[in-house]
C-alpha cells in the first residue's frame, strides 16, 4: 500500500482524478490499513473499501451490512492513505462517523457525536500526527453544515 501512497503523492491534480476514475472502475477490494484503525479505534472488525458510491447520493460513505462493512468515496480514501493530504482530516471525520454507526447504530446523530469525539484520535492512528488549528476549523466548518438530524439529538 505504501507503493500506491508514494505514486498518489507525486502525481499531479490530472494525474490524481485519472487514477481516482481507473480505480472507481475496478473491482473493489478492502483496504487492510484503514480497516486496522479502525479496529484500535473501536475495537470491531468492519471491513473497509474504497469505491465509487452512486451517482444518485451525495454521500461520501456510508456503512452496509449492518454495520460490519464501510464504503467510502476514493477521494476520501487517498487522503486518509496519504500523510500529505489537505483534507486527511476531514476523510478521518467521516470515516469516524461511519466507524459511530459501526459502534451505535443507525441514529445519524449518535454516530456524528462519535465522530466529532474520535476523529483526531482516528487521525493519529493514520499517522497524520496532530491536526492542525486549519484541520479542526475545516472538520467543525463541514460539522456545522449537516442536517440537523446529525448535530441535535436525541436519536429517535
Amino acid at each position: 500500500m505504501s507503493q500506491w501512497v508514494a505514486i498518489i503523492a507525486g502525481l499531479s491534480v490530472a494525474g490524481m482524478v485519472a487514477l481516482v476514475c481507473a480505480s472507481a472502475a475496478q473491482a473493489y477490494r478492502p483496504v487492510p490499513r484503514l480497516e486496522r484503525a479502525v479496529l484500535a479505534l473501536s475495537g470491531k472488525h468492519v471491513t473497509v473499501y474504497c469505491r465509487a458510491l452512486p451517482k444518485d447520493t451525495d454521500a461520501q460513505s456510508y456503512v452496509v451490512d449492518n454495520a460490519w462493512t464501510i464504503e467510502i468515496q476514493p477521494t476520501f480514501c487517498y487522503a486518509l492513505l496519504d500523510r500529505e493530504s489537505a483534507v486527511a482530516a476531514e476523510a478521518s471525520a467521516i470515516l469516524a462517523h461511519e466507524v459511530g454507526h459501526a459502534v451505535r447504530g443507525g441514529c445519524e446523530f449518535a454516530a456524528e457525536t462519535y465522530a466529532m469525539t474520535n476523529w483526531t484520535r482516528l487521525y493519529r492512528i493514520l499517522g497524520h500526527g496532530t491536526p492542525t488549528l486549519a484541520d479542526r476549523a475545516l472538520v467543525l466548518t463541514a460539522h456545522d453544515t449537516l442536517p440537523s438530524a446529525y448535530t441535535k439529538g436525541p436519536c429517535r
